[in-house]
């Protein structure tokens, strides 16, 4: 297994937000955070700022990884059904 660092962590809330048409700090975007116990996914609910933890506890950085997969695959399944649904 390789180390699931905080810039790999970054680059997968990055691509959520794309998906979103979301800026970093922007209402309704993700940000990651990290403190010395752990990492949480926060949601930016005001233009001041205010966030929203998602997410019940802080997550080791493979926690973190394997949540924000779950997040992504949901995105691309949502994608495939739609295209399906075109057809």
């Amino acid at each position: 297994m390789h180390r699931v660092t905080f810039k790999e962590l970054s680059k997968s809330v990055d691509w959520i937000n794309s998906k979103m048409d979301k800026e970093p700090r922007e209402k309704g975007a993700y940000s990651l955070y990290k403190d010395g116990s752990g990492y949480e996914l926060h949601l930016i609910v005001n233009d001041g700022g205010g966030v929203r933890q998602i997410g019940y506890y802080r997550k080791t950085s493979r926690e973190m990884y394997f949540f924000l997969e779950g997040i992504i695959e949901g995105y691309r399944m949502r994608e495939n059904i739609a295209d399906l649904q075109k057809a």
